[in-house]
């Protein structure tokens, strides 16, 4: 599982590097990662309309949050 609380922009890219990082190491120890089973999960009591982009591989995870939270 990958965890980071997200605060801001910046809070965006550290998640997404994460990513990548991950990315690379499956890659350099051989392990295929199942990209149907991966999942985003956003928890939020704030009222928030932005739209966030991840990448894993040439797999993107678009979502929005709403609400509560939000999952795709």
């Amino acid at each position: 599982m990958i965890y980071r609380k997200i605060l801001n922009i910046k809070d965006v890219e550290k998640l997404q590097t994460d990513l990548y990082r991950l990315g690379e190491w499956a890659e350099e120890n051989e392990i295929k990662i199942n990209l149907n089973k991966i999942k985003v999960v956003s928890f939020t009591r704030a009222r928030v309309k932005d739209q966030l982009n991840y990448s894993f591989g040439d797999q993107r995870f678009l979502f929005q949050i709403s609400g509560n939270h939000h999952t795709t």
